[in-house]
């Protein structure tokens, strides 16, 4: 009887599965069960994070852990790469064990055959295992960094600010007329003495100043209430003044 081996094919969001790109795993897992002269009687294909603490709870692997209780046959869990499985050292190893105790033995698609318990297949996967977690570190710390270049640079990842709207270019926001000129015209009365703030908030909402659906939970079209002109007047003083 052949044996029976069960896969795992993840990406870490929905957009990556919406491109395709799950479907190549999904060959490559099918092939190597072809090469192992094994049954793939379950294949897990979904987008959930790997990054390190976020394991240990995974529905995906206490579901296949589970399978191979329910099913003693299942002999592998195949997967594409090591950073397919997760992305930490400790949760990688601490899983591996669950499935062993099972008699489940993690087969990678680019070498399918290799013994795991020979010392260069060892050592090979704890390599993998290390730059996994490492490329998952060097994006956490990479993200803030790159979000405060675009923050200077001009790119807002939140939502636009009253007076400015999104651009054909994501995460640049450009003026939102006639709510930008409004504000403007205001800001620089106020700069000059001409007006004190509740005046500005007056004259602008007799000039049409309102709000603008901007998110899921915005509601536009309303007068600017004066703790809102105050924020933004702290947030675009400068930029409307020019």
């Amino acid at each position: 009887m052949k044996p029976k081996a069960i896969a795992l094919c993840r990406v870490s969001t929905q957009g990556q599965a919406n491109d395709g790109n799950l479907v190549p795993q999904e060959q490559n897992v099918r092939k190597s069960a072809d090469i192992l002269e094994a049954d793939l009687v379950r294949v897990w294909s979904l987008a959930v994070s790997s990054r390190k603490g976020k394991n240990l709870k995974r529905k995906d692997l206490h579901e296949m852990r589970d399978f191979c209780k329910r099913y003693k046959s299942v002999k592998y869990l195949i997967i594409d790469e090591a950073d397919r499985f997760m992305r930490s050292i400790d949760e990688y190893y601490w899983w591996k064990v669950e499935f062993k105790v099972l008699g489940v033995q993690i087969r990678f698609t680019s070498d399918p055959l290799a013994d795991p318990e020979d010392d260069r297949y060892v050592f090979d996967e704890l390599i993998n295992a290390y730059r996994a977690e490492q490329s998952n570190n060097e994006r956490i710390h990479k993200t803030p960094d790159k979000q405060k270049n675009k923050i200077l640079a001009g790119y807002f990842p939140s939502n636009p600010h009253t007076g400015y709207m999104k651009s054909d270019i994501p995460s640049l926001h450009v003026p939102d007329e006639p709510n930008w000129s409004i504000m403007q015209r205001a800001f620089r009365a106020m700069a000059a003495g001409e007006m004190n703030i509740s005046e500005g908030l007056k004259w602008a909402t007799e000039q049409g100043l309102r709000t603008k659906n901007y998110g899921p939970k915005a509601v536009g079209g309303r007068k600017i209430d004066m703790n809102r002109w105050n924020v933004t007047l702290g947030l675009n003083w400068t930029r409307s003044l020019f």
